[in-house]
């Protein structure tokens, strides 16, 4: 990932990209292919050759001859129909219907060969595709409750507000250290925990760390990606399906209550409009708040000039508009942040068919993390610049 390619890497490379190179220099062989040959003395050559239901015909100029010294056989015919060289098409089988002792060159067999396939490539490429229909399902309407509820996930414990409402659910990194769950806990507040989306072979260390917080009395989890829901389920936790999942249809959410999970985070590319018309029983929700992660690396990129000690969790990339993404390393691997946050805690009445909203802080300090939970009981309008609705109101496009 970092430093500059040297001379040696090309040569070292060579070897492997001419490798590479062969393996698209000639056509993919995917269409078997059959022929029929008929040979008839004092005839011309007619070839046929068969692929699923199209067929392609030519016919030779050249009257077949009865032989005067070698006969042609079956043999010498197929072995000429085989030599399918360069194209799509390999030898699948033939028939032979011919008269006996005639004599062909091959030089005709090899052209009519040609001909047949060019005329069954074109006829390949040109057929329609198939029709297909939608298959129209119709799904029970989900009804949500009046009242939503709310999660706050936090990055560090530092972020939870002063006056945090100790009913409200809180969810904390899995990484945070036990003590940390014990001391809210024991503060009355209603903690759970998040599982990272990169797990990376630590999942005997989740295991265990879930399993400490379930002797705590820890009631919920968030798990968001299919690896971390398996892993959730082995405990008596609720299972919060997060948006690594990308749940994105009806279909989705049936699957989830199916595999017993509790609640669903909804993909943040469905638009309002398509997340009021989702049907399914199981209570769904969405991101209102938060820095979406755009990417998740195994690497850090902030090592190429810092380290761990200097960079003390406070990382970030700029781009040529000078905008930051801020790098949230955890449990062996990092997500780099957009730079805007997501914000629609002003347009809740346009998601009428959810049940809750989920608050993602990363780099806030804890005024500012106050500040958007107020914003939220307020129903405030945005700041004027650098935020964005995310997909919500434009869609993917």
């Amino acid at each position: 990932m970092f430093g500059t390619r040297q001379k040696e890497d090309v040569l070292s490379a060579g070897k492997v990209m001419n490798k590479l190179s062969r393996l698209y220099e000639k056509d993919r062989v995917i269409y078997p292919v059959k022929f029929k040959i008929t040979l008839k003395e004092n005839q011309n050559i007619l070839l046929d050759a068969f692929y699923d239901t199209i067929t392609a015909s030519v016919q030779s100029d050249f009257v077949v001859q009865k032989a005067i010294n070698k006969p042609l056989t079956a043999d010498i015919i197929e072995s000429q129909l085989k030599k399918c060289g360069a194209t799509a098409f390999y030898f699948d089988s033939c028939e032979i219907d011919s008269d006996e002792n005639i004599s062909v060159p091959l030089s005709q067999l090899n052209q009519l060969r040609r001909d047949a396939l060019d005329e069954l490539k074109e006829k390949i490429t040109a057929r329609k595709p198939p029709v297909i229909y939608p298959i129209k399902r119709t799904f029970l309407k989900h009804i949500a409750g009046e009242n939503k509820e709310t999660y706050f996930c936090f990055n560090t414990v530092t972020q939870i507000p002063d006056n945090m409402d100790k009913n409200a659910d809180i969810f904390l990194p899995l990484s945070t250290d036990i003590k940390t769950f014990e001391r809210l806990i024991k503060s009355d507040y209603k903690i759970g925990a998040k599982i990272p989306r990169g797990i990376f072979g630590n999942a005997e260390k989740i295991k265990t760390k879930l399993n400490q917080l379930q002797a705590l009395n820890v009631k919920k989890v968030i798990a968001p990606t299919l690896d971390a829901i398996v892993i959730a389920k082995k405990f008596d936790f609720e299972v919060i399906a997060g948006i690594g999942t990308n749940c994105f249809n009806t279909e989705a959410l049936n699957f989830f209550e199916s595999q017993r999970i509790e609640k669903v985070v909804l993909s943040f590319e469905l638009t309002a409009h398509q997340i009021n018309h989702l049907g399914g029983k199981i209570k769904r929700g969405i991101v209102a708040y938060g820095k979406l992660p755009l990417m998740l690396t195994r690497n850090c990129p902030v090592k190429n000039g810092s380290t761990c000690l200097d960079c003390r969790q406070n990382g970030y990339l700029t781009d040529r508009m000078d905008n930051r993404f801020s790098i949230n390393c955890r449990n062996d691997c990092c997500e780099i942040l957009n730079p805007f946050p997501l914000y629609v805690l002003d347009k809740t009445d346009d998601f009428k068919n959810i049940d809750f909203y989920l608050f993602e802080f990363t780099d806030e300090n804890q005024t500012n993390c106050q500040k958007i939970i107020e914003s939220y009981h307020e129903k405030a309008k945005p700041p004027e610049k650098n935020f964005t609705r995310g997909l919500y109101f434009r869609g993917v496009q």
